[in-house]
């Protein structure tokens, strides 16, 4: 719900919908219904979210469904955060701490061996 909250933050900022997204829901209607929405404030709204969420936004991940909808938009924000988590994980395994250990261990055990 938090990112929902955000995204409609944002469209009021962005579009200057003097605050009737607070009678907004997930089944909102958005681009097609909002005549503050068109295609040039699409971008806007594209170039907000990627600068508050931190993701990037390719031309190919768009289409029609992501700004039909509040709901849909949030989805599609939820699921590019979800898309830079997974990136920014390590790769499974011991871990760092793991990795350190084992290599001061090694080297305890080459310099007792010398």
């Amino acid at each position: 719900m938090a990112i929902q909250q955000e995204v409609l933050a944002i469209l009021d900022e962005v579009l200057n919908l003097d605050d009737r997204v607070a009678t907004m829901h997930r089944g909102s209607p958005l681009y097609g219904a909002l005549p503050e929405l068109d295609s040039m404030s699409v971008v806007a709204v594209i170039g907000a979210l990627e600068e508050r969420f931190g993701f990037t936004v390719h031309v190919d991940e768009l289409d029609s469904e992501s700004f039909s909808t509040v709901g849909a938009l949030s989805d599609f924000v939820e699921s590019k955060l979800n898309e830079v988590e997974s990136a920014a994980q390590p790769p499974p395994g011991p871990g760092n701490l793991h990795f350190f250990a084992f290599l001061f261990q090694s080297i305890a055990i080459a310099a007792a061996v010398d």
